[in-house]
């Protein structure tokens, strides 16, 4: 097919729900997207970032001793 007949092609226009449909489909995924993120991602960093402070109250509660030497990454 040259340029020329592909100009002269008529093209149907679009749907009129089209861009209801994308909409309904893109905010499902990103829905999806965000709930998989937020538990296996944000909220076992969060608990393991709350629990180092609690191991050490019930650590401090049991010993009576408070360690100050803090671990290198």
């Amino acid at each position: 097919m040259q340029f020329d007949q592909l100009a002269e092609t008529e093209v149907p226009p679009p749907p009129e729900d089209l861009a209801e449909a994308v909409h309904q489909r893109l905010n499902r995924t990103l829905v999806v997207l965000h709930v998989f993120e937020l538990f296996l991602r944000a909220l076992p960093s969060v608990a393991l970032l709350f629990a180092q402070p609690v191991v050490a109250f019930f650590k401090y509660s049991l010993t009576g001793r408070f360690d100050f030497r803090t671990r290198r990454r």
